[in-house]
């Protein structure tokens, strides 16, 4: 059974009531202070805590310490903050949380993640030797490693070598853990790229394939190994690593905020590092592109979801930017064509942001398909150029007036009737050109016009000849304001 750990001065209740958190299945603790959740927390080592109520600075302490505490330090952390700033979300996520829920509770867009923070496996901090192969599509036979683990769940591992591991490599794996005899094999994929600390590179490996019993081994172990009061957190000879412990905190903060934003965005939302490999590839982007992340990930922008006629100015213009600072797409949108898996091209708008991680350069690029949007671009397009046609053709006067009676335009035979030049009416009001014992009714009409959609209206008045004369002149009038490719009221 899922425990949850609600940690406010107030009654959740009404609030968290309409979310997964309040099933049945989930058992429930509250704590209103600090203290007494960091003791509840310890005693009953929830799967989920809520943190809510508490200033921005009080909520970070809190969390600070949660992670700290090697009994409470396995638990995801829900902050809730109606408002906010960037700062305040930043400092939360630094203390430990893994994910931040800004506003009012949304039942519909918090359920996916609150169930899937509900069911983050246990994770072992634990150093167990591991032998390794990595496989390329270059390189068809394996270059045996050997490697560390930093820790361990049922998921995946963080994984300490001496050589760099390429995102996106597939890598056999093979280890014994503490205390038991038989070696473990597992199939696994590189899905990030830690860093290099103390000359050694870290990364983070997920498992694809567990042989045999490993899942029920490794979860065993882990089980067997968390800390309860009085007792050593990890089988004896295993040293704990602070040092690693606040780094894994953070990558996994990091981690859960990056899946929370890229599981939940509507749009595609697709991360490269310096060399233009994908790190990551959301939901949206699989749906756009037609392509599964594990398929892409690891790969260049350039060979999958770019076509062969943009490859060229995206090389030059990332290493533009590597060595000299200068971009000329970041911070802005822009349009352009994507390709997807099948060859096929579409339209999409585009923007960037750029973001340093320690000594890594990261590329993030937020993509929404256009494709609807080009049509109806192009359909209103095609109709103001049919209606154009019609206009400047036509024998009859035409003129189009705005719902307060600006003239907008007036057709060449309109000219021709009345001796005005386009210029001289277009953007004066209609009534200046009605003869002023005809303004009071023509004014009634057109008022009748704006709120008729039906068939069009017929009126006879004097209009102005720039000769100083006056002409009577029949005209009908129809409203088709409401038509993206008029916008007027058309009258002839």
């Amino acid at each position: 059974m899922a425990k949850l750990l609600v940690v406010s001065p107030v009654d959740l209740g009404p609030e968290l009531g309409k979310t997964v958190l309040w099933r049945p299945s989930v058992e429930r603790f509250s704590a209103a202070d600090a203290d007494a959740a960091v003791e509840m927390a310890r005693r009953t080592g929830p799967s989920l805590i809520v943190v809510d109520g508490f200033d921005p600075g009080g909520a970070a302490a809190l969390v600070g310490r949660l992670r700290q505490d090697s009994l409470t330090r396995p638990s995801a952390i829900a902050v809730l903050s109606r408002s906010p700033s960037l700062a305040d979300e930043e400092s939360f996520r630094r203390a430990g949380a893994n994910v931040v829920f800004a506003g009012m509770v949304h039942p519909q867009l918090w359920d996916a993640r609150l169930e899937e923070l509900l069911n983050v496996p246990r994770r072992l901090e634990a150093r167990i030797p591991v032998r390794l192969a990595t496989w390329s599509r270059a390189t068809p036979e394996a270059a045996p490693l050997e490697g560390l683990t930093l820790n361990i769940s049922v998921h995946g591992i963080l994984l300490e070598t001496p050589a760099r591991l390429e995102v996106g490599s597939k890598i056999d794996l093979s280890f014994t853990l503490p205390g038991q005899r038989h070696e473990l094999r597992v199939l696994g994929q590189v899905v990030r790229e830690a860093g290099l600390v103390d000359g050694r590179w870290q990364s983070g490996v997920k498992f694809l394939i567990l042989r045999g019993d490993a899942r029920e081994r490794i979860a065993a172990f882990i089980e067997s190994s968390v800390r309860i009061p009085g007792q050593p957190a990890i089988p004896e000879g295993e040293a704990e690593l602070p040092e690693r412990a606040q780094w894994e905190i953070e990558l996994r903060a990091s981690e859960a905020r990056k899946a929370a934003i890229l599981d939940t965005a509507l749009d595609a939302v697709i991360t490269m590092d310096a060399e233009g490999r994908i790190v990551e590839f959301n939901r949206a982007a699989e749906e756009m592109f037609g392509c599964d992340r594990a398929a892409v990930t690891g790969r260049t922008v350039a060979d999958t979801i770019m076509l062969d006629s943009l490859r060229e100015r995206h090389h030059r213009g990332l290493a533009r930017y590597l060595s000299t600072g200068e971009a000329t797409v970041l911070g802005r949108r822009v349009e352009m064509s994507g390709r997807r898996a099948d060859g096929s091209e579409f339209p999409v708008e585009l923007a960037i942001t750029t973001v340093q991680l320690d000594r890594r350069r990261l590329f993030t690029a937020y993509l929404r398909d256009i494709t609807a949007r080009k049509q109806a671009e192009d359909a209103l397009r095609k109709s103001e150029e049919r209606f154009r046609a019609v206009v400047e053709n036509s024998s009859d006067g035409i003129c189009l007036l705005s719902g307060q009676g600006t003239v907008l335009y007036t057709s060449p035979s309109s000219s021709r009737l009345l001796g005005w030049r386009p210029e001289e009416r277009e953007g004066r009001n209609v009534l200046e050109f009605v003869h002023p014992d005809d303004a009071e009714r023509f004014s009634a009409f057109f008022a009748h016009c704006l709120h008729s959609a039906a068939a069009p209206l017929t009126i006879e008045v004097r209009a102005r000849h720039r000769d100083g004369g006056w002409r009577l002149m029949e005209l009908v009038a129809a409203n088709h304001l409401a038509e993206p490719a008029v916008s007027a009221v058309v009258i002839n």
